[in-house]
């Protein structure tokens, strides 16, 4: 059938290119009708038009927004029964309006000058008539009321080619717009309520470097965010607390720690004393890939503790600047859950969520309940009630069905208050779907490359590059150097107890090449066993990016066997070459008994062949050949 390719246009929604296509296939099958000659061709003609007419009516039925053509005069001419839905009127009526009855004055005049314009142009020879025009426009319905809606519109054609007429297609973008607001206004409160937070809060990597400060951070320390994020924590930790934050920070892999205090350093050398709360972020298997700190100031805790207590509460949840939907739940003692606040949810969670009246609110978790993932439901109600017996903080994640069946994984965070009747939750919910993708890929990417990193035979060391820390190391380090992976991790090779480097200017100039951007390969050095042997080694070294700071990748080949052998084949071929010069020599000597008058002469030719091979700059190898030449030229005679 004719339109073959309208379908596509329709599905993909690409309505630009689908208002010329059918005024093209139209008009097309106007002209081939007009061109048939017999009686009996003219009405096959007439037949072929009303058919070919009767599919383009069936085409714009199956499209959900309104499609109308117009005259130049500003009439309309067709309109499909959408008309009803969005404007109010019936098809009938909407046929006896023209566009000034449509739209606001405003629109009016824009949409009049739009056509004025157009038209002007399409007198020019280089006016190309699929042209198709895409904007917004104010529209009115038959009530009076007024939306928004975004309008593509293209010319209809004569048969000699000039402009008769206007299709187009209207959508109704009222709902599009309230999304697109209510995400604006969402992301603008989601920022604010992350920089609002009275505390510090910083995100480390499991070393200690600062992948995320807020900006409270920031200003209390009197750093920039360059000078602050990728440091280590360590760094701004007062010395006399260091070995406590470690030894702390280990205890916190294997459990969760109460509040700690530390001495913590500003930029012009103050110390502040904070009260600093962490936790370990996990992977879903339990793996340990990053710590959250909350670092509370409490030099004037006891004036401000009252007055801060309940907002601190709130917002604690609120730990990274996302969208999501920002709720407040309660849970009772006897097992009774209900939500008492929801913002507008957007993306994916706007599928399973929606702004309810508040007497209807109740209604929304037993639904939200009801699409979790039957494997992570249990779970799901487990995790709020040991957060609401312990008051601790809540952060779950799990798996969630929207309406159309797909699965998305959500994150739900937050901080309980405990009040006599009851805990309250205020918090957010994430759609975290992407970044679980995320760490997927990337820990099977990591375990293919640790797998390797292991067991490769070389040594390799993976350490920071502007001091040298030692960040990792494989098994092939523990059987060349001597030392256990875990009692190097976190030293420095050139320093107590280690000092592997045997010339530490060796080191500076590898830092200085990598600095420059250059790799280093196959470059001899000696280095330092545990015992205290020293080794004859070759490495190349490149610099790497790690969780955004430079690192440097260093491997290392023991070849101490090699230039040995090397060492003791050089000690005997000069011992070899010292016995032939003797024997020759004494050759020599006997020939010069023997005659005389030729004695010395071999020496005095060899001196003059050493000198031009000199000055022609010959190898020590080929002056040495002569030399030899020389020596034995005489032998013959004897």
């Amino acid at each position: 059938g004719r339109f073959p390719g309208t379908r596509n246009y329709i599905v993909k929604e690409n309505y630009s290119r689908l208002c010329p296509v059918i005024a093209r296939e139209l008009n097309e099958t106007k002209i081939q009708a007009k061109h048939k000659q017999t009686e009996s061709q003219k009405e096959a003609a007439q037949e072929e038009l009303r058919r070919s007419e009767e599919r383009y009516r069936k085409i714009t039925t199956c499209i959900p927004d309104l499609i109308w053509t117009m005259d130049l005069a500003g009439h309309f001419t067709y309109v499909n029964e959408v008309v009803e839905r969005t404007h109010g009127w019936t098809v009938d009526e909407y046929l006896k309006l023209a566009l000034q009855d449509m739209v606001t004055p405003q629109q009016l005049a824009k949409d009049t000058a739009m056509m004025a314009e157009q038209l002007a142009r399409s007198s020019e020879p280089d006016f190309d008539r699929n042209t198709t025009l895409t904007f917004e426009s104010e529209e009115l319905r038959k009530d009076g009321t007024t939306f928004l809606a975004e309008v593509t519109a293209s010319f209809l054609w004569s048969d000699d080619g000039k402009p008769i007429g206007i299709i187009g297609i209207t959508r109704d973008i009222t709902e599009r717009k309230k999304a697109e607001e209510a995400l604006r206004k969402s992301e603008e409160l989601h920022i604010k309520l992350v920089n609002a937070i009275p505390d510090v809060v910083v995100r480390t990597d499991l070393a200690g470097n600062i992948l995320f400060a807020n900006e409270n951070a920031l200003r209390i320390g009197g750093y920039s965010k360059d000078e602050f994020l990728g440091q280590n924590l360590l760094n701004f930790v007062a010395p006399e607390d260091r070995e406590r934050v470690i030894r702390n920070l280990h205890l916190m892999l294997e459990s969760r720690l109460g509040p700690r205090e530390y001495h913590l350093m500003t930029r012009d050398g103050r110390k502040i004393l904070f009260e600093i709360n962490g936790d370990v972020l996990r992977k879903e298997d339990g793996t340990p890939f990053a710590v959250v700190n909350v670092c509370r100031n409490i030099t004037e805790r006891k004036q401000i503790e009252k007055a801060l207590r309940e907002k601190d509460e709130r917002l604690r949840g609120i730990t990274e600047n996302l969208p999501g939907v920002i709720f407040q739940f309660y849970a009772t003692q006897n097992g009774k859950y209900g939500i008492t606040y929801l913002s507008e949810p957007i993306d994916e969670f706007a599928k399973i969520l929606s702004k309810f009246d508040t007497d209807h609110l109740d209604t929304v978790f037993p639904e939200f309940l009801s699409r979790i993932h039957e494997d992570d439901r249990e779970r799901f109600l487990s995790s709020i009630t040991q957060a609401a017996q312990t008051a601790s903080r809540w952060n779950f994640e799990g798996r969630v069905a929207i309406q159309s069946g797909k699965i998305i994984w959500f994150q739900g965070l937050s901080v309980p208050t405990r009040l006599p009747d009851r805990v309250i939750f205020d918090g957010i919910l994430l759609n975290i779907s992407e970044r679980k993708l995320a760490e997927e890929l990337s820990h099977q990417s990591e375990e293919k490359f640790y797998k390797i990193f292991m067991t490769t035979p070389d040594c390799i060391a993976i350490a920071r590059l502007h001091d040298g820390l030692i960040i990792d190391v494989n098994q092939g380090f523990e059987k060349i150097v001597g030392w256990k992976r875990e009692q190097v991790i976190g030293t420095k090779s050139f320093e107590p107890p280690m000092n592997i480097w045997l010339d530490k200017t060796e080191r500076k100039a590898m830092i200085a090449d990598l600095k420059t951007g250059r790799d280093i390969l196959d470059r001899e050095f000696k280095f330092r066993r545990r015992e205290g042997s020293e080794r004859f080694g070759i490495y190349s070294a490149r610099a790497i990016t790690i969780d955004e700071q430079e690192c440097v990748i260093f491997i290392l080949q023991d070849i101490t066997d090699r230039k040995l052998m090397d060492i003791e084949l050089k000690r005997t071929l000069e011992s070899l070459r010292k016995s032939v010069g003797t024997t020759i020599q004494v050759m020599v000597s006997a020939i010069e008994m023997r005659d005389p008058y030729t004695a010395g002469h071999q020496l005095r030719v060899t001196d003059i062949a050493r000198a031009i091979a000199a000055e022609m700059r010959l190898s020590q190898d080929k002056i040495d050949g002569l030399r030899m030449a020389g020596v034995i030229h005489d032998i013959g005679k004897l």
